[in-house]
């Protein structure tokens, strides 16, 4: 009985030393990565994880996984019965998961093997979220350097130092955080869940968390592999509009709102299209209206090319300019001249 105890509480000290972190993927008919994806979920230096695949597609992504991952103990294939959606998706693998920590990636990404060891060092009791550093890849796995390091530079992630974020707040606003790199409390996913009318809640997730008083945690060091290819993302599906409706009433600190500002700015034109286009010149002129509307273009300190600024300068006062004139005019005549416009910019271009 006493070494049985002993062993019970010998037990007990390596679960609380090593809590399990459950790696979620959802997939839906893209099964080409997906082994990739997994496999550098399985071949973590962490030991005690588990890995959950969500299938929103036919089931023709475990047929192609190989047998050995199928057999892992670690490895669990969840068949939806119907397509949840990516959000769907992502909230039914969090209420599965079994682990203290969660990470949910991307069925076409990759991360590295000490990926996990390296966040959950820094998922103190207070802590909510830690993030890191990761790589671009294109489709055929080659890692993109110098794109890598714009890419950090963009995100701001360039400004942070590794350890706790002064502001949560500005850092969820400055959209620094990547979801596929990020480690987060599986009980504030389950409790907060990714909006199902957002095709890419992470964003609106994290604000959400940060305006709760969360503290979030940086790790400098390029742990994850993230692939950018024409099958990866798509913009013409992003609502734009529904993600500006969610973050316009969110009240915040005179020292984030510039932030704020600066992240509805271009959210708020794209949105204001996606109305116009669709016959929607109600909900264009809110848009419009409000303070968040950007009047000029956004200026990149970090560019060295004055025409370059010159010309997005150029073409934001274009697109101001049209949006507000179609917009002024009786739906049946504004919105489709929106339309016919914007196809003749866009075979231009082509």
């Amino acid at each position: 009985m006493l070494a049985f105890n002993l062993l019970t509480g010998i037990g007990l000290n390596l679960n609380a030393m090593s809590p399990l972190v459950s790696i979620v993927i959802p997939t839906f008919d893209r099964p080409t990565y997906l082994e990739e994806a997994v496999l550098s979920a399985l071949g973590q230096t962490y030991a005690n994880i588990e890995v959950l695949v969500g299938d929103n597609g036919g089931g023709e992504a475990k047929q192609r996984l190989s047998p050995e991952i199928v057999a892992d103990p670690r490895f669990s294939h969840r068949q939806n019965s119907h397509n949840l959606g990516m959000s769907g998706n992502f909230n039914a693998l969090a209420e599965a998961a079994r682990g203290e920590f969660l990470v949910a990636m991307g069925d076409d990404d990759r991360l590295l093997p000490d990926f996990i060891s390296r966040l959950v060092e820094e998922m103190k009791p207070d802590v909510s979220l830690a993030f890191c550093n990761h790589y671009l890849m294109d489709g055929q796995g080659k890692r993109l350097e110098a794109e890598s390091r714009e890419q950090t530079r963009r995100y701001h992630r360039d400004g942070l130092t590794s350890g706790a974020l002064a502001s949560a707040q500005i850092a969820a606003w400055e959209q620094a955080i990547a979801l596929s790199a990020a480690m987060m409390r599986t009980a504030d996913m389950r409790r907060l869940r990714f909006r199902d009318d957002l095709n890419t809640p992470d964003a609106e997730f994290f604000i959400r968390l940060a305006q709760e008083g969360a503290k979030f945690v940086f790790v400098a060091d390029y742990l994850v592999e993230y692939r950018v290819h024409v099958a990866a993302t798509t913009t013409s599906g992003h609502c734009n509009e529904r993600l500006v409706e969610l973050l316009l009433p969110v009240a915040v600190t005179p020292a984030v709102e510039p932030y704020k500002k600066k992240l509805l700015g271009p959210l708020m034109m794209n949105a204001v299209s996606r109305c116009l286009q669709r016959g929607e010149r109600d909900r264009a002129k809110r848009f419009l209206h409000s303070r968040y509307y950007p009047s000029r273009a956004p200026v990149d300190r970090h560019s060295s090319s004055a025409a370059k600024r010159l010309a997005e300068a150029a073409e934001h006062a274009v697109k101001f300019g049209l949006q507000h004139f179609c917009a002024s005019l009786p739906t049946t005549i504004g919105c489709p001249t929106y339309r016919v416009m914007r196809a003749a910019k866009d075979w231009v271009r082509s």
